[in-house]
């Protein structure tokens, strides 16, 4: 009899061990993609680019994303946030809220002369470039040797003078004219929808104009890419001025995407699979 029940108890014993020491899954093989920077990429009010990017990614276990992206960020908050992750890919949004930074368009719009508007303009843009430059260095000091940093510009605004798609939440908590509003605010001469739409475009040309510059530089030519998503979105794709609907983030996700993976330099990515 105590021969059974040694027998039955070991028997339980090696089940418990064998399920116990069951293997883990393991991350060395995976593509680590990191995202970071702004709304973008983390829309507290609706789905944002990082979750219709990674709806594109191949269905496998082969990709770990970490979303470290939070809205309102400017690029010097991010620089001291760069995490020491070292992944594979990092996809960067980030610089709207430098160009559009609320203080400078009410600057901006309180000049009347147009040259003195747009060189207010261009000295923020050259300054925003400056630190873009600081954080992609700082991006490189945290990555492997061989890690690829997407990068993208924001397509133009919505400034045709319609944010009824609002979200309720964004309406009684924060802005949804982050644009016309500021330069509106202390104008001597109340900028017509017109004008309010060229001061926008103007901005969003000149950064993304500096982004690609940035991007061509020989320094970063082989682990930096630039995705310029101008002309993809009409007005009624966004819900404010400058957030995307749903719907305008699967838009960009698909054009992000595809401009990424038609790069033969990057077929071999994970997250290219399939594409």
């Amino acid at each position: 009899m105590n021969l059974i029940k040694n027998f039955i108890c070991l028997s339980i014993l090696t089940l418990i061990i064998t399920c116990s020491s069951t293997e883990k899954p393991t991350t060395t093989n995976m593509t680590r993609v990191n995202f970071i920077g702004d709304s973008w990429l983390s829309y507290p009010v609706s789905k944002d680019l990082t979750d219709e990017l990674v709806n594109l990614f191949p269905k496998n276990d082969k990709i770990l994303v970490e979303n470290l992206a939070k809205a309102g960020r400017k690029i010097d908050q991010q620089l001291v946030l760069v995490p020491n992750t070292k992944p594979d890919i990092f996809i960067v949004s980030i610089g709207g809220n430098d160009i559009y930074d609320w203080n400078h368009l009410i600057k901006v719009g309180a000049e009347s002369d147009i040259t003195k508007r747009e060189q207010k303009i261009d000295e923020n843009v050259k300054l925003v470039k400056t630190k873009w430059m600081k954080l992609i260095q700082e991006i490189r000091s945290k990555s492997k040797t061989n890690t690829l940093i997407l990068t993208m510009g924001y397509d133009y605004p919505n400034l045709g003078g319609d944010t009824s798609n609002c979200p309720i939440l964004q309406k009684l908590f924060a802005e949804c004219k982050h644009i016309s509003k500021p330069l509106n605010t202390r104008a001597t001469k109340k900028l017509t929808q017109e004008e309010i739409r060229k001061v926008g475009n103007d901005i969003m040309d000149k950064f993304n104009q500096s982004m690609n510059e940035i991007s061509t530089n020989k320094e970063y030519k082989n682990n930096l890419i630039y995705i310029d998503l101008r002309k993809s979105l009409t007005d009624k794709d966004f819900l404010d001025e400058i957030h995307p609907s749903q719907a305008g983030f699967q838009i960009l996700a698909t054009k992000f995407l595809k401009k990424v993976c038609e790069n033969k330099n990057n077929s071999e990515l994970a997250i290219c699979e399939g594409k």
